[in-house]
């Protein structure tokens, strides 16, 4: 169930996120907007670019992690979706407010749910070792 949240959470990622206008952005959008706005910039922006696409690296890499029967690990690697997708979201709605719209919401609750998920997983596998 976790790695299922996790694999939602990611493709929610290029879902509309922000209303600007008339036109629905995903997150890959803002960032690029940003990044030609010069909102950001330079070493910032290649930080930003980086850890945003770490986000399905860590997916992908749990994938691997249950193909390989190493579950501990797969709980690991999805336990910071929640957190970081949650306070991204949370951070947006504080700075735009009411322009955030269903992609960003889904991708937050799938997050949080893969989180939840993995720390059951973990708190199962290490009761399971006693």
């Amino acid at each position: 169930m976790a790695l299922l949240l996790g694999v939602l959470s990611t493709i929610c990622l290029v879902l509309p996120w922000v209303r600007v206008g008339s036109r629905d952005r995903s997150s890959i959008d803002m960032i690029g907007s940003a990044g030609a706005l010069d909102i950001i910039e330079g070493a910032t922006k290649a930080i930003v670019v980086l850890l945003w696409f770490l986000l399905p690296v860590l997916v992908a890499a749990a994938m691997l992690s249950l193909a390989a029967g190493r579950i501990r690990l797969l709980g690991w690697l999805l336990v910071p979706l929640g957190l970081i997708l949650g306070a991204i979201v949370l951070l947006l709605l504080i700075v735009a407010g009411d322009v955030v719209v269903w992609g960003a919401w889904l991708s937050a609750a799938f997050a949080v749910g893969a989180s939840a998920s993995a720390i059951m997983v973990l708190v199962g596998e290490r009761e399971g070792t006693r």
